[in-house]
């Protein structure tokens, strides 16, 4: 009887290590998907910026040039 308790127990053992096995593997999966998101925020992110930074200095220019054909009409 013994035995057979005892081989019970560890078939719930192994049946519990399966289980936690497939749950960190879910975990894993839903990490890496995260950092797939991550990434591409920071992607758009940084795209916006550089969007931004090219306005920014297009508007310069044209302030620039502006300023440019003030002095070139006096």
């Amino acid at each position: 009887m013994e035995l057979f308790n005892n081989d019970k127990n560890i078939k719930k053992i192994e049946d519990l290590i399966f289980n936690l096995e497939l749950d960190l593997s879910r975990i894993k999966s839903d990490i890496l998907k995260f950092q797939f998101e991550c990434y591409e925020n920071f992607k758009k992110i940084e795209d916006y910026e550089n969007k931004m930074h090219e306005l920014k200095r297009s508007i310069k220019y044209e302030k620039i040039e502006q300023i440019l054909r003030l002095y070139q009409d006096c």
